[in-house]
């Protein structure tokens, strides 16, 4: 369990668990030193997001993602407008 704490204690690091369905049938995956790291606080710029990480999907890299509730606005699911941020002074 701390091999697990200490490799997920690194920025940029995503864990998945998936019985056996990666490479060589591997339970779980860490992905550790991203390549690039690409944010949006802006629903409209979602898809372009997506479009520009299938180039290196497609060239066999791994790639990996999270959407929040709030990019759902992207596919035209409604939702509520973002909380905003409380003042930091």
């Amino acid at each position: 369990m701390e091999d697990i704490v200490r490799v997920m204690a690194g920025d940029g690091t995503a864990l998945f668990v998936g019985r056996g369905t990666w490479t060589n049938g591997v339970d779980v995956l860490a992905l550790q030193h991203p390549s690039e790291v690409i944010t949006t606080n802006v629903p409209e710029e979602v898809w372009a997001l997506l479009d520009r990480v299938e180039t290196p999907q497609r060239d066999g890299c791994y790639v990996a993602g999270y959407l929040c509730y709030e990019a759902g606005a992207a596919f035209g699911l409604p939702n509520h407008p973002p909380l905003e941020e409380p003042s930091r002074e």
